[in-house]
């Protein structure tokens, strides 16, 4: 399996302050540093970073990272990349640094999304120091968590990540007019979800990001933070079906969800049986309000 996690995801906004008040007192993240070019990187575990953050004039996704293993499957999957008629360039060192990677290729998804696949990771042995009394988060070798955006043919768009990117299959959900697909790259249940546009949402915007946290009750804290802030609220507390995960969701300075989650599920590739859902939920994950802008 060639990737192994989502790595990193990197971030351009006009609404850094928002952005930086958004991370440190609901999420829990840590701020690092800040670059020369005012770009600011958070922590959430022993990475240099998870998630950064750039200043600019509008909103949008910069890459997203993935990492593979050795430097021989990066390379491997150039070639691949190449063979199909994909253009992959290969980082300069001085954003390779940028990114705490060690060697990276940049190409584009099918549908236009900005990739990064990279090796080695710089680990930062300082310690994480999260931004308030959260316990941890559940990253590490599962990575940042997991994304979820629209895609105008989603099973095309999923058989690139299943056939290029050597992601697995998880399971699928279709209610409503809407056809869900779940990929892993490791245990975690999933770590991209790619939808058709359904219920007003469009390509080539991000819906939302997964964050889990080590504790329930870090679940329930950010619960109560978010209503107290009066920050956007687009989903209630409650219950996945498919990956069992404990979650809501509240809006983002940039229009897309944050969904802020515990307890989901871990797949054993020897024993799992993909499974197709008539509903996202057990329980609650009632809408509130809309997650793009």
């Amino acid at each position: 399996m060639p990737v192994t996690q989502v790595g990193y995801l990197a971030l351009r906004t006009a609404h850094l302050d928002e952005w930086c008040t958004l991370l440190l007192d609901v999420v829990g993240a840590q701020l690092r540093d800040e670059g020369e070019d005012g770009t600011l990187y958070f922590r959430f575990d022993d990475r240099h970073h998870r998630l950064s953050l750039r200043p600019a004039d509008e909103e949008g996704v910069d890459a997203m990272g993935f990492e593979v293993a050795t430097a021989a499957e990066l390379e491997a999957l150039s070639a691949r990349l190449a063979a199909g008629g994909v253009a992959v360039t290969e980082a300069a060192p001085e954003d390779c640094a940028l990114r705490g990677v060690d060697r990276m290729i940049r190409f584009a998804d099918p549908d236009g999304w900005p990739l990064e696949v990279y090796v080695h990771s710089l680990i930062d042995e300082s310690g994480f120091h999260a931004a308030r009394g959260v316990k941890g988060f559940n990253m590490g070798r599962l990575g940042l968590g997991h994304l979820v955006w629209c895609c105008p043919n989603v099973h095309a768009s999923a058989k690139f990540y299943q056939d290029v990117l050597g992601f697995k299959l998880s399971d699928y959900i279709r209610w409503d007019g809407a056809d869900a697909t779940f990929l892993h790259c490791n245990p975690r249940h999933h770590s991209l979800a790619l939808m058709n546009e359904c219920f007003g949402m469009k390509s080539g915007v991000l819906h939302h990001i997964m964050i889990e946290v080590a504790d329930l009750d870090d679940v329930g804290r950010a619960y109560d933070i978010v209503q107290q802030r009066k920050v956007p609220l687009v989903m209630t507390l409650g219950r996945h079906s498919n990956d069992h995960m404990t979650s809501f969701y509240f809006k983002t300075p940039s229009g897309f969800a944050i969904e802020y989650g515990w307890g989901g599920l871990l797949i054993d590739d020897e024993t799992w049986d993909v499974k197709s859902y008539g509903s996202p939920k057990i329980w609650g994950h009632d809408l509130v309000t809309e997650a793009q802008p």
